[in-house]
């Protein structure tokens, strides 16, 4: 019986301590948070781990560059082109299948 009454107390006890102290709590927490994760931030921004290999791997991927298909712009072009023309024509009536005479 004894367990209970203390297991009470002990609540009540937390219950007055979070309810009177929730804001202080809540912006404890957010700025612990706010801590790590600029934390986290500066770490992949301003030192950044990587080995001789793999930073030489990644520039020589960077190396192959674009390959400009001048062929193929001219197509797009032109199909462009093609598409202004054909928006700037008139549309003419053809035949009217609903004329009474």
């Amino acid at each position: 019986m004894k367990k209970s009454f203390e297991l009470k107390v002990i609540f009540d006890w937390l219950e007055n301590f979070f309810g009177e102290n929730m804001k202080k709590i809540i912006f404890l927490l957010f700025f612990i948070l706010s801590i790590f994760c600029v934390y986290i931030w500066y770490s992949y921004a301003y030192n950044h781990q990587w080995s001789v290999n793999r930073e030489a791997e990644y520039l020589k991927t960077k190396d192959g560059g674009i390959v400009f298909d001048r062929e193929k712009l001219e197509d797009v072009a032109e199909k462009e082109r093609e598409r202004a023309d054909a928006y700037q024509k008139t549309i003419g009536v053809e035949v009217d299948i609903f004329r009474l005479n």
